[in-house]
């Protein structure tokens, strides 16, 4: 499989690392959801991990499916945060690409046909964004995804209409109180 290593119990090798604003900020994450042009937003399942095979085959990163994977696997990738509790749910149809670094991950046939989600050790929003978009359009290449010139990216729920980008960073609250950037709010009413 050539992937055991995801399976290990430790922290993802990514977040072993040193990131910008590190005492307060643990991680940065965008995610990007689209669904592919040609396919019904709903249903897709079997069908489309063949066409993904097809267009990508197991390319820079290998294509793994929640079906080969055992419950614990698949309960590891969630907490390592390579892959969703939607995902692990959706185990007779999921799928997921991860990058040897384990700073990007690609699923596919979650709540939308593909979520591409990319990385970092502490603040390192644009640095993130940039890596999915590079995903993004290394796929759209090859696929095309379901856009309207109004609405934009056509999504599965109407609250990622758009952009379909979410972004997030982890932090530490014992260091924002540490570094005394969180003040409590002393109002006397």
């Amino acid at each position: 499989m050539g992937n055991e290593h995801l399976f290990e119990p430790v922290l993802s090798s990514w977040l072993k690392s040193v990131g910008p604003e590190n005492d307060v900020v643990i991680s940065s994450r965008v995610r990007l959801a689209r669904n592919f042009k040609e396919w019904n937003f709903s249903g897709a399942g079997l069908e489309l991990l063949e066409r993904i095979r097809e267009v990508f085959g197991d390319g820079e990163f290998p294509l793994l499916e929640m079906r080969d994977l055992s419950l614990l696997q698949r309960g590891m990738l969630v907490e390592r945060h390579l892959i969703s509790p939607e995902l692990m749910r959706r185990h007779e149809f999921g799928a997921v690409m991860i990058s040897e670094d384990e700073k990007a991950s690609v699923m596919f046939n979650e709540e939308d046909h593909i979520r591409i989600q990319c990385m970092a050790p502490g603040l390192q929003l644009e640095r993130v964004l940039d890596a999915a978009f590079k995903l993004d359009d290394a796929f759209e290449r090859k696929m095309p995804y379901a856009f309207d010139k109004r609405l934009g990216y056509l999504t599965t729920c109407v609250t990622n209409v758009g952009t379909g980008l979410r972004a997030s960073v982890m932090v530490h609250l014992p260091g924002l109180v540490a570094t005394k950037q969180l003040q409590k709010n002393d109002r006397s009413d």
